[in-house]
Order: structure tokens, then sequence, then C-alpha cells
């Protein structure tokens, strides 16, 4: 049984924000634990897109988003977490975790540089 639950299908965490709404031609995933590919169809998703690189972003650093970091680590992706797009439940935490990922499992980096990146695949695909 988990001791807290954090944005799982069906909680108050999971809800779309308004500013999200979700289009016909989303793909949406329900996370069932604390890393969203645990128990879900998310590493065929992406395998299946020939997609390499996630970006991990959302709450709580130190533990969904740790755990869903460490899980596309050992499937071998290539893991992004911008620090300024997640939150831990303190700032000590975050600082910890955050460092753990860029040392151990992926790159820390920020939205500006992640959306650089994106933008030079996008020209670079064309």
């Amino acid at each position: 049984e988990m001791r807290t639950v954090h944005c799982l299908a069906g909680s108050w965490g999971a809800e779309v924000v308004d500013e999200l709404p979700v289009e016909a031609s989303d793909i949406v995933i329900p996370k069932r634990r604390y890393s969203g590919f645990f128990q879900t169809t998310l590493d065929l998703t992406l395998r299946e897109r020939g997609i390499d690189t996630v970006i991990v972003t959302g709450v709580v650093t130190n533990i969904c988003v740790r755990s869903t970091v460490h899980d596309a680590f050992f499937l071998r992706y290539k893991v992004l977490v911008p620090e300024d797009l997640v939150m831990a439940t303190s700032p000590q935490a975050q600082e910890v975790t955050l460092y753990d990922i860029d040392t151990h499992y992926g790159d820390v980096t920020n939205l500006e540089n992640v959306l650089g990146a994106l933008q030079r695949r996008l020209e670079a695909d064309q």
C-alpha cells in the first residue's frame, strides 16, 4: 500500500488544469504509482514512436519525478529535468534530488534550454 498519493489516476492531483486542455490528438496515460512508467503503456507508447528522450516535469520532485526519472534511465531513455518545472516537498529535498538526478540519471537544465534544444531539433528535422 502506498504511503501517500501523488497525482495518481482518480486523485485531485491528476486533474488536468484549465490552462492545459486535453486535445483530441493527445495521448493520455494515467499513472498507477509514483513513476509514470510503472504498470503503464508509457514505455511502449514512446518506443513505438521512436522517442528516445523524455522531459520529466511536475511534482513532487523527490517522489514522483524522481521515480519516473529512475525508470526512464533504467529503460535507457535520455532524461532531461527542467529545474524550473519541478517542485519538491521542501527546498532541501529539491536541491538534493536535483543533484542526484544530474549526477547519476539525467541532465538537470531549465525550460529555456529545453525549448532551445527542441527548436534546434525541429529545424534539423526539416
